[in-house]
Order: C-alpha cells, then structure tokens, then sequence
C-alpha cells in the first residue's frame, strides 16, 4: 500500500508584498500560453527557505527567509 506524502510551500508577508509588486511590474510580459509567465522555485538550504520567481522576460526575484540570516548572531 502506498501513502502520499505532500510538500508544501506559501509565501507570505513582506515575500508576498514583494511578489505582488513584481507581477504587477511584469504584467505585460509575454506569455506562450496562459499559465507559463512565471516560474516558481523552492528551496529548502541550512539557512532556510530561498524562493526564485522569474518572469518570462528574463528577470527574477528571490524572496525567501534565508535572506534574513545572520551569522553574527
């Protein structure tokens, strides 16, 4: 019997503002099809979550709480 496991990943507060802004800057891009205009990675690491969105254009933007490590601390 086989169970299924699910993963999954949310972007919230000051990510989900940040991403809110970058869809609207990239609202015009092109696009091949009607879901395609931008593509999503999640990545677990040591210092926590990194998210990549890149836009059909070219550009990307990275949000995730790794960015708020500090190893001073």
């Amino acid at each position: 019997m086989e169970t299924e496991e699910n993963i999954t990943f949310k972007i919230t507060g000051n990510d989900m503002r940040n991403l809110r802004k970058f869809r609207k800057q990239h609202k015009n891009c092109p696009q091949v099809t009607a879901c395609d205009q931008f593509n999503y990675s999640f990545t677990p690491t040591g210092l926590g979550l990194a998210i990549s969105v890149k836009c059909s254009c070219g550009q990307e933007l990275m949000l995730g709480d790794f960015m708020d490590y500090d190893s001073g601390k």
